[in-house]
């Protein structure tokens, strides 16, 4: 599983990459929105960590692009504001299905949120007006 996280401060970005490597998982880092978009376009990632704050182009805006680009990656993202985020903040991260954190947090609070996202599997869908074998009762003990 990949993570890429999101965020100029290498004092959370690197704790956290620290702590998923030493569990098994691949962890990149990007320290703005572009850098951001073109390992996603690269590389396939699994969790997103995303500070709503970094330097440059709109973190919120490209979560909103996500949603319709890739909508399992944007409700697998976990988006971290360093502050009380404002109203149209929070209601983009939660029309995304993302989860929001506020700074300050521990950084344990935040990998345990991760290592959530890493553990969602999807249910297998069932394509529209098909049932699957055996779902109904038994026709062969019929008397």
């Amino acid at each position: 599983m990949t993570v890429l996280v999101v965020e100029d401060q290498s004092n959370l970005a690197e704790p956290l990459q620290d702590l998923l490597e030493a569990q098994g998982h691949g962890c990149l880092t990007a320290c703005d929105v572009d850098e951001a978009e073109w390992t996603v376009q690269a590389v396939h990632v699994d969790v997103l960590v995303l500070d709503l704050e970094v330097p440059g182009r709109s973190a919120r805006e490209w979560l909103e692009e996500l949603c319709l680009a890739k909508p399992e990656l944007a409700r697998s993202t976990v988006a971290i504001s360093g502050g009380p985020a404002a109203v149209g903040e929070v209601l983009a991260v939660r029309a995304s299905g993302a989860t929001l954190f506020q700074k300050p947090f521990p950084i344990q609070q935040l990998h345990e949120a991760v290592l959530a996202r890493l553990r969602v599997t999807p249910i297998p869908s069932i394509p529209h007006g098909v049932i699957p074998e055996h779902a109904g009762p038994d026709k062969s003990e019929e008397h």
